[in-house]
């Protein structure tokens, strides 16, 4: 008995591995998500600059 209920445990822990890999995939996508927007609102500010050098 003792034996199946480690594991189960062994399964549970790796199922809690899999959802914490899979948050840590969430949370690149997001880092790379800002870092996108970094970029553009950077692309942006240049696009001010040039606008203001015109004007």
């Amino acid at each position: 008995m003792l034996k199946v209920d480690l594991l189960g445990l062994k399964d549970v822990f790796s199922l809690l591995k899999v959802g914490f890999l899979d948050l840590r995939n969430d949370f690149s996508l997001f880092k790379a998500y800002f870092l996108g927007l970094k970029g553009g609102i950077s692309l942006f500010k240049i696009d001010l600059l040039g606008l203001k050098d015109q004007l």
